[in-house]
C-alpha cells in the first residue's frame, strides 16, 4: 500500500516539476514539446526518474519496485 503512495506521489510530483520547468522558461516551450510530444515519452521520463530512487520495503528487506 506504501508502495502504491510513493508511486501516486512521485507522479504527480513529477507533473508538478514539469509544469514548473514550462512556467520558468516560456521560451524553451517548443524544446518541452519536443522533448515529450506523447504521454508515452513522459511516462518513460517519469519511469527513468523513479528508477533512480532506492526504496526499501520495511517487511521483506527489498529495494525492488
Amino acid at each position: 500500500m506504501r508502495g502504491l503512495l510513493v508511486v501516486f506521489i512521485l507522479k504527480y510530483l513529477f507533473i508538478i516539476r514539469i509544469i514548473s520547468i514550462f512556467i520558468a522558461k516560456k521560451h524553451e516551450y517548443f524544446n518541452f514539446f519536443q522533448q515529450f510530444s506523447d504521454e508515452n515519452a513522459s511516462w518513460l521520463k517519469f519511469k527513468a526518474l523513479r528508477n533512480n530512487i532506492t526504496l526499501i520495503c520495511d517487511k521483506w528487506i527489498c529495494t525492488e519496485h
